[in-house]
């Protein structure tokens, strides 16, 4: 076999494989995750020891990082866009304690669960096609790394009950809250070692439209509550029987 000819079947083996893995992504697009999320809030109480925060990094503690349970549904509508569902159910945290309001002592926590839906638009689409199949010119396969990068915006509902010390809850201010509106937004990054199987990590700012959250708001509040979800996820797509079985043979 010639060169030229040689090259011509690689180019022909190639088209084929990248079709039969496009199909096989489309055939597929639906796949479920769960996580292990850290949450940190940022509201009324805690806060730096000064009024100058340094645009809120400094009211980020350590000490208030709490664990939460993620698990939801993805469906990959393109290669740069996939819909996503989420219910997460977290503990958020919070004291004066080392804030500059340390002497009005007050606390919390706050159990809730999140249920949002949102877009994700990949600013770097995953090389999956190429992962899956792409050949260089000796047969053999091209090492890819199969990693996207991703922006989300949703919407969302919280629903959630405040445990407040006693401190908070004898403060006549203190109101425990039960339901409100959230704006998800997130960045994340997303590995597909496998065809069935990928790792995500993803960093949320949750924008919620209430003041309630940690039970407590006062008349200097120049702002609602928020927090962040920092989440470590597993998803597993979910496969049409055959779907990634080798293509067969034509007789």
């Amino acid at each position: 076999m010639s060169p030229a000819s040689a090259y011509g079947q690689f180019k022909r083996t190639k088209f084929y494989e990248l079709f039969v893995a496009d199909q096989r992504w489309h055939r597929n697009p639906m796949e479920m995750y769960f996580g292990l999320p850290i949450t940190q809030y940022m509201g009324d109480i805690g806060g730096a020891k000064t009024a100058s925060n340094w645009l809120g990094f400094k009211d980020i503690s350590f000490r208030s990082i709490r664990p939460g349970l993620v698990g939801g549904l993805n469906y990959k509508f393109s290669d740069r866009i996939t819909f996503n569902g989420l219910a997460a159910f977290g503990v958020w945290s919070q004291s004066d304690k080392r804030s500059r309001n340390e002497r009005r002592g007050h606390a919390f926590n706050t159990f809730g669960l999140e249920i949002s839906a949102s877009c994700q638009y990949y600013l770097i689409p995953i090389q999956n096609i190429g992962f899956f199949s792409q050949l260089h010119r000796h047969g053999k396969r091209r090492k890819t790394v199969p990693l996207g990068v991703y922006v989300s915006l949703g919407v969302g509902m919280n629903v959630f009950t405040v445990s407040p010390n006693a401190s908070l809850k004898a403060d006549p201010r203190y109101k425990n809250a039960h339901l409100c509106p959230a704006l998800p937004i997130a960045v994340g990054v997303r590995f597909e070692p496998t065809q069935k199987w990928a790792l995500e990590a993803n960093l949320g700012r949750r924008i919620i439209f209430s003041d309630k959250f940690d039970g407590f708001s006062t008349q200097y509040s120049k702002h609602n509550d928020l927090y962040y979800l920092l989440n470590l996820s597993a998803h597993y797509r979910i496969v049409q029987r055959g779907t990634f079985g080798r293509p067969k043979k034509k007789m």
